[in-house]
């Protein structure tokens, strides 16, 4: 475990440079335990759906906040036609609502909206040998899982939350004296 101590009577930005190096040493420290490799969170929807119908969605960032992304895919009789997607944040999920004309929509045509829209965190692509041709049922909601690693995984909940304090802390740092510059700059 590596040290590192302030100097007193040091410049402001000596200050904040020694300040970075303590916690980068507390982040090396704290992450020297916990297990890196991250693997993506998935959802598999192949129960009850048609043939070519199954899909598997992927968080796009591997680690453990995937599986608090919640699918539902509902049906929207009263706006049959192109699948549309609703999403939502709060409660520590984030909620995507796929509505679907149920037992007309194909899985091609989830795919193309889910995987055109930047904003959502998942991808959808079609389960092993299905082609999307398969039409969609309306689904329950359900969780993403299996997702793992990263700094917020592999560790105790509170070696995780020091973890995440750490960073915070330094980005704080970080932002804090870019704008103190930018404002020296601009003076």
């Amino acid at each position: 475990m590596a040290n590192a101590t302030l100097t007193e009577n040091a410049s402001p930005n000596d200050t904040i440079d020694q300040v970075l190096v303590v916690l980068a040493l507390a982040e090396a420290n704290l992450t020297s335990g916990l297990d890196t490799a991250k693997v993506a969170a998935t959802l598999d929807t192949d129960a009850g759906q048609g043939a070519n119908a199954a899909q598997i969605f992927t968080a796009k960032e591997a680690g453990e906040e995937g599986n608090n992304i919640r699918i539902q895919i509902s049906d929207d009789v009263a706006n049959p036609g192109t699948p549309y997607i609703t999403y939502d944040v709060g409660g520590g999920y984030r909620d995507i609502n796929i509505n679907i004309d149920s037992g007309v929509t194909t899985a091609d045509a989830i795919t193309a909206v889910v995987n055109a829209d930047p904003n959502l965190p998942v991808t959808v692509a079609d389960k092993g040998g299905n082609d999307g041709s398969g039409v969609v049922v309306a689904q329950a909601e359900a969780a993403l899982a299996g997702g793992a690693g990263g700094y917020s995984g592999g560790g105790d909940v509170d070696t995780v939350k020091a973890l995440r304090l750490v960073r915070s802390a330094k980005r704080r740092i970080k932002l804090a004296d870019r704008i103190a510059l930018s404002d020296v700059a601009v003076s």
